[in-house]
């Protein structure tokens, strides 16, 4: 049995509930108070009463209804490529020096962990399987300056079930190596490699389900490379982000600390391989995007909030002043969604709840504002790729009777 399953059952549960953080419900509560507090409804009939109902009621609704049937506003298009041979969910996704894509391991709805690499050739639209990798999920991909793909902890179908397993991916050789241990096991931490070579893997669950505050490097000089330990975060915390910043330093937003949804933020200097406090986001999250802009700006969407709840806000962090501002929320409010730069926007795809898995969001940091429209399939958990083309490889997630691999471009 899985020693935590709760953690992959409410991932699931999230994917089955609809969201009430709507425009549609916001709208009609603020119309709702509106018309009680000038006096509209209360002196009313109830014939006048259901009158206003059916108004109010067409007023919000309708807009949703018509939005839903119409086509998708131009901007981007979205074309179907070839099947996964798995299709996984919980697996991440690598863009090779050749320009194709290895998928690693996950999960899908019948089998379970799958012990399998796959590659996606743009060239062909098509998939192959590359050897055999070991079967986890909630583990991290980073693409080497080597050209090799270092996939670090996870959880694994055994006891105990978060490893600090290590593995390398040689493309020239399509095989899979296994490389020393990281110093800690870790699950849902995040990875980000830095501009020395090296890679720095922070924070994540250890298998006593404690959110880590610990850091470490991988050093990826020698056949297998080695860790070492580096400064620790001064908030433990899973489910987070880590951004390189336009000046080397990475920066540490929100994730979960037991019950908590933090809020602080840290920043990472690798020259003194320490971390230091900066400016709180609005709005404690998890399960999140954070997207590095052209701007140097750092835009934070979505994930999950207190209470708990759904969210459609966004903010926006100034390394220049450490401080975050808001900026315009998502039209539909989601976690578990990916963000990927294309062009100087930042395009949101998927997520839950379900009625906006099959959905894109595209943010333009000009003009601070979001167009939506719609995914061929629906798609949470899963991934998001930016090709050499300038398009994006959508693929996986765990709807599984979807359509499991599309590709999006912009049409303007």
């Amino acid at each position: 049995l899985e020693r935590h399953p709760w953690r992959v059952l409410s991932r699931r549960l999230r994917a089955e509930v609809f969201s009430v953080q709507t425009h549609a419900t916001r709208n009609f509560l603020e119309i709702l108070d509106k018309a009680i507090a000038l006096r509209y409804i209360e002196p009313m009939k109830l014939s006048q009463l259901r009158s206003v109902v059916v108004l109010i009621f067409a007023a919000t609704f309708l807009p949703l209804v018509l939005s839903a049937q119409a086509p998708a506003r131009k901007g981007l298009t979205w074309t179907l490529t070839g099947e996964m041979n798995e299709n996984a969910f919980y697996h991440t996704a690598n863009l090779l020096q050749n320009g194709m894509v290895l998928v690693t391991s996950g999960t899908d709805m019948v089998t379970g962990r799958l012990p399998v690499g796959q590659l996606y050739d743009p060239a062909s639209g098509s998939w192959s399987l590359t050897g055999n990798c070991l079967a986890r999920i909630f583990h991290t991909g980073t693409l080497l300056a080597n050209g090799k793909v270092l996939v670090a902890g996870g959880n694994l179908d055994s006891v105990p079930h978060v490893t600090p397993g290590v593995q390398l991916y040689e493309p020239s050789t399509i095989t899979w190596t296994s490389t020393s241990d990281m110093l800690t096991e870790r699950e849902d931490h995040a990875a980000v490699l830095l501009g020395n070579g090296d890679v720095l893997v922070a924070g994540g669950k250890d298998d006593a389900g404690t959110d880590l505050a610990t850091a470490e490097l991988f050093h990826p000089a020698g056949q297998f490379g080695s860790w070492s330990a580096t400064g620790s975060m001064q908030t433990g915390r899973s489910l987070f982000q880590l951004t390189l910043l336009s000046d080397g330093r990475v920066l540490a937003s929100g994730g979960q600390n037991g019950s908590t949804y933090v809020s602080d933020v840290e920043i990472y200097d690798p020259a003194t391989e320490t971390w230091t406090v900066t400016g709180s986001l609005l709005i404690g999250r998890y399960s999140h995007t954070a997207t590095l802009l052209p701007s140097g700006q750092v835009l934070v969407a979505g994930g999950l909030g207190q209470s708990p709840r759904v969210l459609a806000e966004a903010e926006l962090y100034d390394p220049a002043t450490g401080v975050w501002t808001a900026t315009t929320p998502l039209n539909f409010a989601r976690d578990g969604h990916r963000a990927t730069l294309l062009a100087g926007r930042v395009i949101v795809t998927g997520g839950a709840p379900p009625n906006v898995a099959n959905s894109w969001e595209m943010y333009d940091p000009g003009t601070a504002t979001w167009k939506f429209g719609r995914l061929n399939g629906s798609h949470s958990g899963h991934t998001a790729t930016l090709l050499r083309d300038q398009t994006i490889l959508v693929a996986g997630g765990n709807t599984h009777t979807e359509l499991s691999a599309e590709v999006g471009a912009i049409t303007h």
